[in-house]
């Protein structure tokens, strides 16, 4: 370690213990690279069309829209469905055994989901988590 030592009855010998301040380090480092883990578990995916785009949002004729609202879910078909006698507004409780429904016949489209300005963000989680356990593999969050 480091010492300052002088010539005569006076002698200063400083020592610096580096151990405790290393074991911080690195369990600052640890917590850190844990924690980024789980972020990247946790995420959920999120792609942008494109970027800038003006408010008048036409609607895709492939992609099943669900918007989210306080009594359902209000459902906009693609062109494929239009021929079935589908429900444009279904309770809470239906969605998942409508689209495991769809699901089994074929596989589903893009599914986007949306909120309306005075829906919870659990609601909205909820019913990505009901698309994708009634078979959807693309699901897509519109943050308009």
């Amino acid at each position: 370690m480091g010492g300052v030592s002088t010539e005569g009855s006076n002698k200063l010998d400083v020592q610096l213990n580096l151990v405790p301040f290393i074991d911080l380090l690195s369990t600052l480092v640890l917590f850190l690279l844990i924690t980024t883990v789980w972020m990247q578990v946790s995420a959920l995916s999120a792609s942008v069309d494109s970027k800038g785009q003006s408010a008048n949002i036409s609607t895709d004729q492939t992609k099943i829209m669900i918007t989210v609202t306080r009594a359902g879910y209000k459902i906009t078909w693609p062109a494929m469905y239009k021929t079935s006698n589908l429900p444009s507004v279904i309770s809470t409780q239906k969605l998942g055994s409508l689209l495991q429904r769809l699901a089994s016949k074929a596989p589903l489209p893009v599914v986007t989901v949306a909120g309306d300005d005075d829906t919870s963000y659990a609601s909205v989680i909820e019913a990505i988590d009901t698309v994708k356990a009634s078979g959807g593999s693309a699901v897509a969050l519109n943050t308009n």
